[in-house]
């Protein structure tokens, strides 16, 4: 009866073993539910580069000198100030008077595309002839959006 014993196989379990069976259950698991996983990373997205270009009129000389390539702009939402954009080469002045300029150019923001709507990170929803004041570290204007097109 001890012969028995000692010739019947055993089965036998280490941590390498339960770490495999682990394993395989997680690539079931996640090959079964993969649509879902899929809906759970689209729906947090990912912000993309945009170049929003923008408008503006009646400013002072003072703050189109102050519009210069690389400065940040920022706007404010609910007491809430977020980053807005960097502001890029074309950023061009005409003269509308004595005292009043318009400006125009655009800007790099980083937005959050979903369903055709754009959204600013910690901040709005940007859209196409939306109003809101901005304001760099030396200037504050009235920003109209003429246009949201992606970057290369």
């Amino acid at each position: 009866m001890s012969e028995e014993r000692k010739n019947s196989p055993r089965v036998r379990f280490n941590l390498l073993d339960v770490a495999l069976i682990a394993l395989a259950l997680l690539c079931v698991v996640s090959v079964w539910q993969r649509g879902n996983l899929k809906k759970i990373f689209e729906e947090s997205g990912v912000y993309q580069s945009y170049t929003v270009t923008f408008a503006a009129e009646n400013i002072s000389q003072a703050t189109a000198d102050a519009l210069k390539a690389g400065t940040v702009l920022y706007a404010e939402d609910n007491g809430t100030r977020f980053v807005l954009g960097t502001l890029n080469d074309n950023v061009s002045v005409v003269s509308k008077g004595n005292w009043s300029l318009s400006v125009s150019g655009s800007l790099n923001c980083m937005l959050l595309p979903k369903d055709g709507l754009y959204f600013l990170k910690d901040g709005p929803q940007l859209a196409l002839n939306m109003r809101f004041v901005a304001e760099s570290e030396t200037a504050t204007l009235e920003l109209v959006v003429l246009g949201i097109e992606k970057s290369d």
